[in-house]
């Protein structure tokens, strides 16, 4: 039966394909897009942060479970766990004609150019729509918690994760 399989041009042909694609995704280069990208030790919200890789920092994706991406590069050839939404396949350059990931603007600006929006857009939005008060969400983004304190959040709350530990 399996030489039957293999002797199938086609059947080799998509075999070989869906091989090549698992390849080049598991071991493709992705950009954090995101102003702090955390490394975690385990896919988990909750796991011990490794590393925080910069906005336009590049990685080597190296598996992936779920929303999370198992990445290396980062920091001499540790293995950690980042979510896919704080990454992007493609190349982030800061301005034409760089061909590397560099320095720019200031980290207020790289979070939300991550986020494809800019301070002049931002004045631009509020300027069109005054009748929103943007206070409480000013007040939101300058908001910061610490690991510990999410982790002991947490526990006095009994939580779980949707994999079933902290």
């Amino acid at each position: 039966m399996k030489k039957a399989l293999f002797k199938n041009p086609f059947i080799s042909m998509v075999l070989l394909l869906f091989v090549g694609v698992g390849l080049v995704l598991a071991g493709s280069n992705m950009s954090v897009q995101v102003k702090k990208g955390r490394v975690r030790e385990k896919p988990s919200f909750l796991s011990r942060i490794l590393a925080e890789v910069e906005y336009g920092g590049q990685v080597l994706r190296a598996g992936k479970e779920g929303d999370w991406i198992k990445v290396s590069g980062f920091s001499g050839s540790e293995e950690g766990w980042m979510h896919a939404s704080a990454l992007t396949p493609k190349r982030i350059v800061f301005s034409s004609g760089q061909t590397e990931a560099g320095g720019g603007g200031g980290g207020e600006d790289l979070a939300l150019a991550g986020k494809g929006f800019n301070k002049e857009l931002e004045v631009e939005f509020r300027g069109a729509r005054k009748d929103l008060d943007y206070l409480w969400v000013d007040r939101m983004e300058a908001v910061t918690v610490a690991p510990g304190e999410i982790v002991e959040f947490v526990r006095d709350g009994g939580l779980k994760t949707p994999q079933g530990g902290m």
